[in-house]
């Protein structure tokens, strides 16, 4: 089953918002919604199965870091290069 065009265009957006992560107090705040509307939407897609256990524990370890910004931000990097199974 391939990816629609809307949920390809969302997953390019977090994709982009995780790799390139603002400095900002409410990081954690934006971006623990944002990685679960990831997890979501690919596991809609039976093809991509095999990425969501990895971004859950990308995101359990985002939800640890909660507090430690540059710890926090590395992981959103992590999260955001599980995305390239994706395109594959």
């Amino acid at each position: 089953m391939k990816i629609s065009n809307p949920d390809m265009i969302k997953l390019s957006e977090i994709k982009q918002y995780f790799l390139e992560p603002p400095h900002s107090f409410k990081l954690y705040t934006h971006a623990l919604p944002q990685a679960e509307e990831a997890i979501n939407i690919i596991s809609k897609y039976p093809r991509l199965l095999h990425s969501v256990d990895n971004m859950k524990q990308s995101l359990q370890v985002m939800h640890d870091l909660q507090k430690n910004m540059d710890a926090l931000q590395k992981e959103m990097k992590i999260f955001a290069r599980l995305f390239n199974s994706v395109n594959q």
